[in-house]
């Protein structure tokens, strides 16, 4: 394997599934939030079919911001686990904390690079880029702020795109089929693109990226045109 590979592959130790569904955040006393949404996830412990959108069981409720083919899965790393209750004055998180879909050990941002192709279970995916942290992450553990903690500390998690469809489930190993763009873990792409300020340079290096997500590219070249 790589050179910055955990001993040991990164594993699924928590398989996650959800359907959209109303939720409430906050307090009666400081005003209640009625929200829509599928990040609210429940662990599952038999394999399950991950088509070319999403596993079987899960789906999105904003389709324009979430979900698609180049985010059809939600990658985070269970290692994060250790820092985010303290950090955020809690003794615990609920499972699929942070609305991903596979929660990995063995890794983290640095592990993965834009354009890794593995083969998960009986399925091949590709990382396609970072995961950028919405406001519902905020709700889902009522934390104001959130966001601009997950980003600051780069523990955002990341998306896959599904090559070959297929069974995957608790347990199952990623192994990795090819790394085309070594330079580009997750971590690197979350550096340029939450860069302040803003590295023309480097937007425009990783929007050349020909792995990296539709909207990544997108977002990079409108806000650093040429």
């Amino acid at each position: 394997m790589t050179d910055n590979m955990p001993d040991g592959l990164p594993t699924i130790v928590s398989l996650n599934v959800g359907r959209p569904a109303w939720h409430m955040s906050g307090t009666a006393a400081h005003g209640e939030t009625k929200w829509y949404s599928g990040i609210v996830k429940s662990s599952i412990t038999e394999p399950v079919l991950l088509g070319e959108l999403n596993l079987e069981g899960d789906e999105q409720a904003d389709g324009l911001n979430h979900g698609g083919r180049d985010k059809a899965v939600l990658a985070y790393a269970w290692s994060h686990y250790n820092h985010w209750p303290s950090e955020l004055g809690r003794t615990t998180l609920p499972v699929a904390a942070f609305g991903e879909n596979f929660t990995l050990s063995n890794c983290n941002e640095a592990t993965f690079c834009i354009g890794d192709t593995y083969e998960v279970g009986a399925a091949i995916l590709q990382v396609s880029q970072p995961r950028q942290p919405c406001w519902k992450q905020e709700r889902r553990l009522d934390c104001p702020g959130l966001i601009v903690r997950m980003t600051g500390s780069g523990r955002t998690g990341w998306y896959f795109r599904v090559l070959r469809a297929g069974l995957v489930g608790p347990g199952n190993q990623f192994r990795l089929v090819a790394r085309p763009n070594p330079d580009w873990t997750v971590e690197a792409a979350n550096r340029v693109m939450y860069a302040r300020p803003i590295e023309v340079a480097r937007d425009h290096s990783l929007a050349a990226c020909p792995y990296l997500s539709e909207s990544w590219v997108n977002t990079l070249l409108r806000r650093s045109p040429k």
